[in-house]
C-alpha cells in the first residue's frame, strides 16, 4: 500500500496543480470581491456624504495650523465641504474641496446654473468671483467692446475674469437676461444737449415738496384730508406731469453729469436675477453695494474701486432702456425696492471730512477767503449750505466750460453735490417712500443686509460668501485700488456682505479706500449742541424725521408704514 503521500509524481503533480490553481483562483476571486465590495462601500459612503444636507459632520480642527491643504493654487486653512468651485465659459467645472484633501470634479452646462442656485448635485457652490484666478490681464468686457475703449484699462476694465473678456453674456447670468437688460441708453448730439438743458441749466424746479405718498396711493382718511388742505400739496400740483414718475424727475440726468443736477436715479442699482432695485446713497455705504453687484456678476476684481468699472454700468437704472425702467418702477409684485439711511448730521460730517476738507485751499481761493484763514471750516461749510440758492439752474454757462469748485455747495436742492444732497431726494423717496418694501439703518447693516438678501434669495448664493477687501499681485507692497484680486476662498474669512469681521474688528467701510472717516466718533468735536440741532431740524429736517423712525427698529421697515407715520405727523 502506498500512502497518500506516495502518489506518483505525475498524478501528484497534476492533483496538486489542480488544487493549487483552484486555490489561487479562489484567492484572487476573494480579493477581487473584497476590493469591489470595498469600492462599492466607499462610493456609497461618498454618495451619501455628498448628497446629505447635513454637511457639517466631523472635520479637521480649524485652529490646527498644521492641517493644511493645497487648494486651487493657494495654501490656505482647510476648506470644508461647502467649498466648491469653478465656472469656466459655458461649462461648469466644479472642483469640490473636501476635508480629506481629495478634489472631486463634477461637470455640467453653465446654462443650468443661475445666480440663485448655490448647490449642484447636493454640493454647495461658491460664487464665480471667488473661484481660482488663472487669467492675469484686464479687458473691456466683450459685451461692451462696441461702446468704449478706455485708455486706463485697469481702472475701467474687468481684471482676472477671462469670461468677461470672451463671453458676450457677462455680466448677466443668461442670454435672456442680457437681451432684456443689456440695451444701454446712449445719448449724444442734440439729445445730450436737451438733457443738459433739462437737468443742469433749466431744471423745472429746484426743490420738490416732500409728500411721501404716491398720488395714487390710498392714504388713511384723516391723513388725506390734512394733505389736501396743506399749502405744500396745492403747490405740488404745479410739479405734476404726465410721467409715470409723477413729480419725480425722469431718469437720465446722470448720463450728462455726476454732480449737481444728476437727478434722483443716479445711484439706483438693479440685481436682475434677484429682481432687486437698491437705492444707493453717497456716504451711506454705496461703494460696497456697487462692489456687491459686481461680485454677484462674477467679477474676480470685485474688491477694486468700482465707480469707474464699465461692467457696473449694466446695473445702473439710469442707463437702462426706458421700457425696462418703467417695468422696474411699476411692477411692485415682482421688484423689491430697498434703501439704507444714515443719521444726517453724521453723514454731513463724513462728506465734509472726505470730500471738502481735502480741497479746502481751492475752496478758500474760490470764495476769496483770506489766505491766512485756517482753512474752510465745518461751520463755514454749513453756512454755505444754509445760504439761499439764487440761481435758476445748477451751473452757469461759461464759454470755456471752466469747472466751478463751488458748484453744488450753496443751498440744498437738486443742484447740491450728491454727497450731501438730502437723502430723501434719492430714488423718489420724497414722493414715493411707499414704493420701498425695505428701508434700513446703516448702523444696523449686518442684520438689515442679511434680512434683505435672504428675502430676495441672494444671501445663501452670494451674501454669506462675500469678503471685504482684496489682494494685489504676489509680492507687491502697495495695493492698486483699480485692480485688486479677490481673496482665495477661505471660509473662516468670509464673514458675509456688510457683516463685521469680529476677528479683525473691521467693517466694510474700513476697506473702502479711505471712505471710513470715523465721523460718528467725531460728532462732539465738530458739532456744538446748537449746530447739531440746526443741521438736524433745519437743514436736513425731512432726512432726520425719516431716520428717527427707521433707527428705532432693528429690522428693516416698510416704506408704506413709514409714509403713513410721517404723513400723520405732518
Amino acid at each position: 500500500m502506498t500512502s497518500q503521500g506516495d502518489q506518483s509524481p505525475d498524478n501528484g503533480n497534476m492533483s496538486n496543480g489542480i488544487v493549487s490553481s483552484d486555490r489561487s483562483r479562489s484567492g484572487i476571486s476573494h480579493q477581487v470581491a473584497k476590493r469591489a465590495l470595498l469600492i462599492c462601500w466607499a462610493l456609497a459612503v461618498c454618495h451619501i456624504w455628498l448628497a446629505s444636507d447635513g454637511i457639517d459632520g466631523p472635520h479637521m480642527d480649524d485652529n490646527d495650523v498644521d492641517e493644511r491643504m493645497r487648494y486651487e493654487g493657494y495654501y490656505s486653512p482647510i476648506v470644508h465641504r461647502e467649498a466648491v468651485t469653478h465656472v469656466e465659459g459655458h461649462m461648469n467645472k466644479l472642483n469640490v474641496a473636501v476635508d480629506d484633501g481629495i478634489i472631486h470634479t463634477i461637470e455640467g452646462r453653465r446654462d443650468n446654473l443661475t445666480n440663485d442656485q448655490h448647490t449642484v448635485q447636493g454640493i454647495a457652490v461658491i460664487p464665480e468671483a471667488l473661484q481660482h484666478i488663472t487669467y492675469k490681464g484686464c479687458c473691456v468686457p466683450a459685451i461692451y467692446k462696441e461702446y468704449a475703449k478706455p485708455n486706463d484699462i485697469k481702472c475701467f476694465g474687468t481684471c482676472y475674469s477671462e469670461r468677461a473678456c470672451n463671453d458676450p453674456v457677462y455680466p448677466y447670468s443668461s442670454m435672456e437676461e442680457r437681451q432684456k437688460f443689456g440695451n444701454l441708453k446712449i445719448i449724444d448730439g442734440n439729445e445730450r444737449r436737451t438733457f443738459r438743458e433739462r437737468c443742469i441749466y433749466k431744471p423745472p424746479y429746484l426743490m420738490p415738496n416732500v409728500t411721501w405718498w404716491s398720488q395714487t396711493t390710498e392714504v388713511p382718511d384723516d391723513t388725506a384730508q390734512r394733505e389736501s388742505d396743506s399749502e405744500s400739496t396745492k403747490n405740488s400740483s404745479d410739479q405734476k406731469s404726465s410721467s409715470i414718475y409723477g413729480n419725480i424727475p425722469e431718469p437720465g440726468c446722470s448720463l450728462v453729469t455726476s454732480g449737481g443736477g444728476s437727478g434722483p436715479w443716479q445711484n439706483l442699482f438693479v440685481f436682475p436675477s434677484a429682481r432687486l432695485a437698491f437705492c444707493g446713497i453717497p456716504k451711506v455705504g454705496i461703494t460696497q453695494w456697487i462692489q456687491f453687484s459686481r461680485f454677484v456678476a462674477g467679477a474676480k476684481d470685485y474688491p477694486s474701486l468700482p465707480h469707474y468699472k464699465l461692467d457696473a454700468n449694466f446695473f445702473r437704472f439710469d442707463k437702462l432702456d426706458p421700457s425696462v425702467q418703467q417695468e422696474i418702477w411699476q411692477d411692485e409684485e415682482a421688484w423689491t425696492w430697498a434703501v439704507f439711511l444714515r443719521e444726517p448730521a453724521e453723514r454731513l460730517l463724513s462728506a465734509y471730512l472726505d470730500k471738502v476738507l481735502k480741497k479746502s485751499v481751492q475752496v478758500k481761493e474760490a470764495l476769496g477767503l483770506n489766505s491766512t484763514n485756517n482753512g474752510f471750516t465745518f461751520r463755514d461749510f454749513i453756512n454755505r449750505l444754509a445760504m439761499e440758492f439764487n440761481q435758476t439752474g445748477c451751473k452757469k454757462k461759461t464759454l470755456d466750460n471752466t469747472p466751478d469748485i463751488l458748484s453744488g455747495m450753496s443751498g440744498l436742492n437738486w443742484c447740491s453735490d450728491p454727497h450731501w444732497r438730502p437723502q430723501v431726494l434719492s430714488c423718489g423717496l420724497f414722493a414715493r417712500l411707499d414704493r420701498f418694501q425695505f428701508v434700513g439703518d446703516i448702523n444696523n447693516s449686518p442684520d438689515n443686509t442679511r434680512e434683505l438678501l435672504q428675502h430676495v434669495g441672494l444671501w445663501e448664493s452670494h451674501g454669506k460668501h462675500f469678503i471685504n477687501g482684496g489682494i494685489d499681485e504676489e509680492g507687491s507692497t502697495r495695493l492698486h485700488m483699480c485692480h485688486l484680486k479677490s481673496h482665495p476662498y477661505n471660509h473662516t474669512q468670509h464673514v458675509g456682505f456688510q457683516q463685521k469681521d469680529e476677528e479683525r474688528k473691521m467693517t466694510a467701510a474700513n476697506t473702502a479706500y479711505g471712505h471710513s472717516t470715523n465721523s460718528q466718533s467725531m460728532l462732539a468735536k465738530y458739532y456744538s449742541p446748537e449746530l447739531l440741532k440746526f443741521v438736524r431740524h433745519k437743514l436736513f429736517e425731512d432726512d432726520y424725521k425719516l431716520y428717527q423712525l427707521v433707527s428705532k427698529q432693528m429690522k428693516m421697515m416698510s416704506g408704506k408704514e413709514l409714509a403713513m407715520q410721517l404723513s400723520r405727523t405732518t
